[in-house]
C-alpha cells in the first residue's frame, strides 16, 4: 500500500469519528437543543398539576354543587327591606279568621321539578330549634307559578295548611307580643315527586310537623331561604 493511499485511509478515519461525537447532543456548540430539552421537562412536570387550559371557567362549580346539596332558588319578597319586615306588613288583621299573606317571589326552579313547597316558621325560644311556629305552610305549587302576591296564599291553584295556632287554614303574620328583635324563615321546596302523605286539598290538619315530614319523603331538588328580622316595641 503506497503512502499516499494510508493517508487517504486516515483523512477518512478522523472524519468518521468526527461526524460521531457531533450527534451526542453535549457539544457546547449546540445551546439550543440543551434549552429545548429543558424546556419540554417542565412542561411536562407542571401539565398534571392543573386543568387543560381549554376548560371553561367556573366548569368545576356544577359537580360542587351536586355533591353539597341540592341547588339554590332565588326567594326574595317586596315586604322585606334591607333585612327587616316592613310595618304595614305584621300583624294583619284577621278577615273571616284568615289573614293576608306576605308577598312572595322566586326564580331558579330546576327543570324536572313536579311541584312546590313553601313554609315560614320562627323559633320563638332562640337557640331551641326542637321548638317551632309555622307561620306559613303551602303545597302542591305548580312549577311554573313565580310569585305569591299580598294575601295570595289562600286563592293559587296550590292547598294550604294551618295558621301558627292550629286552629284555621290561614297565614300568619307576625306579631310577637314581647318586645325585642324575632327573626323569621321562609323556604321553599322544589319537589322531584308528588309527596303522598299530603292532601290534595287544604287542611288545618296539615301542621309543620306534617309537611316536614313529606317533603323529607320524596327528592328535593332546590330549596332558597328568606330570613329576616321583625322588631316589637
Amino acid at each position: 500500500m503506497g503512502a499516499r493511499t494510508v493517508s487517504r485511509l486516515l483523512l477518512a478515519g478522523l472524519l468518521l469519528l468526527g461526524a460521531g461525537g457531533g450527534c451526542s447532543g453535549s457539544s457546547p456548540s449546540q445551546p439550543g437543543s440543551t434549552a429545548v430539552a429543558s424546556s419540554a421537562g417542565r412542561t411536562a412536570a407542571v401539565a398534571p398539576s392543573g386543568p387543560p387550559a381549554t376548560t371553561p371557567p367556573g366548569s368545576g362549580s356544577v359537580a360542587a354543587t351536586l355533591a353539597t346539596g341540592p341547588a339554590t332558588i332565588t326567594l326574595s319578597s317586596p315586604a322585606v327591606q334591607a333585612g327587616r319586615l316592613l310595618t304595614t306588613y305584621r300583624c294583619e288583621p284577621r278577615i273571616n279568621g284568615v289573614e293576608a299573606s306576605i308577598p312572595l317571589a322566586w326564580s331558579g326552579v330546576p327543570a324536572g321539578a313536579v311541584s312546590l313547597a313553601i313554609e315560614m316558621h320562627h323559633y320563638p325560644f332562640p337557640g331551641d330549634t326542637t321548638r317551632v311556629s309555622s307561620y306559613l305552610l303551602l303545597w302542591g305549587i305548580p312549577p311554573s307559578v313565580t310569585s305569591i302576591p299580598h294575601g295570595g296564599a289562600a286563592a293559587g291553584p296550590w292547598f294550604l295548611g294551618a295558621n301558627k295556632d292550629g286552629a284555621a287554614i290561614s297565614y300568619s303574620s307576625p306579631c310577637s307580643q314581647g318586645s325585642g328583635t324575632h327573626e323569621y324563615t321562609v323556604v321553599i321546596y322544589a319537589l322531584g315527586a308528588t309527596p303522598s302523605g299530603l292532601p290534595t286539598r287544604s287542611s288545618k290538619d296539615v301542621t309543620y310537623a306534617v309537611l316536614m315530614a313529606a317533603i323529607g319523603a320524596v327528592p328535593i331538588l332546590a330549596t332558597g331561604t328568606l330570613t329576616f328580622l321583625d322588631t316589637t316595641p
